[in-house]
């Protein structure tokens, strides 16, 4: 039987090579959205049947090829993987999607096209299903940022020069979870110098950034100047947390 079958798909190569033809796969469903975790697998019955077709029997292949994908292929299998069409029949298949462990949170894309050969014939592969597959993050929690330094708290003398305030700290994520975004917002009571920015976290969770402030308050400003940080971090399940502190430019430093 196999060695039929061989047999028959070669001449169906053979027969059908340098020819365009009018048949067309059709696919049902025509597309598929999963949700599937890192680590587990679902499946769904796909069927594919030859649309205006010349033969009175084709040979079908379930799975052919990906197009436009970041969906790896390895992740698919379907099962039978072939199946003969018979007039304008169609065949269903089991697809199977099973996601690694260890899969980036995201969503993986494809479309999976078909193969149908005849004696003479070879169906155009049509639109394909189209498969979207998004593996949700398993991190659950809220990430803790620690200040451990901001330096300096108060900003003396008032020359009206440029200078740095240096923030150090952490950011501790709970198991399961990693940094998506981190960054800092500077708020300055004059509205001269505010502005947002992003925060490098190394592997062991720290943290340093330099934020320019300007050595200057008004005169009569008697309670001085004041910068409002702000640090914050979210991981990819979209939780975040902040933590904020003020730093000054004093209207009297006599007393310090």
């Amino acid at each position: 039987m196999k060695r039929c079958l061989a047999v028959f798909v070669a001449m169906c190569l053979v027969w059908t090579a340098g020819t365009v033809s009018a048949s067309s796969l059709a696919y049902q469903p025509e597309s598929l959205s999963l949700t599937i975790p890192a680590g587990a697998e679902q499946q769904a019955f796909i069927k594919v049947g030859v649309e205006d077709g010349s033969s009175p029997t084709y040979f079908l292949f379930f799975m052919d090829r990906l197009v436009n994908a970041n969906l790896p292929a390895e992740w698919l299998s379907v099962s039978p993987a072939s199946a003969f069409l018979f007039g304008s029949s169609s065949a269903a298949s089991l697809l199977t999607i099973r996601v690694p462990d260890g899969t980036s949170t995201g969503v993986y894309s494809a479309y999976m096209l078909s193969r149908a050969m005849a004696a003479h014939d070879v169906a155009q592969p049509g639109n394909g299903i189209r498969i979207d597959v998004t593996v949700p993050s398993q991190c659950s929690g809220i990430p803790v940022v620690t200040l451990d330094s901001l330096q300096p708290l108060i900003i003396w003398p008032p020359d009206h020069s440029m200078t740095q305030v240096v923030v150090t700290g952490t950011v501790q994520m709970p198991a399961g979870c990693t940094v998506a975004e981190a960054g800092y917002a500077i708020e300055d009571e004059y509205r001269m110098i505010s502005g947002i920015g992003k925060i490098r976290i190394d592997t062991g969770g720290n943290f340093t950034v330099a934020l320019p402030v300007e050595a200057m308050r008004h005169g009569q400003d008697k309670d001085g100047r004041h910068y409002t940080i702000t640090v914050y971090a979210r991981n990819e399940a979209g939780s975040g947390s902040s933590i904020t502190r003020t730093v000054v430019v004093p209207h009297d430093h006599s007393d310090k």
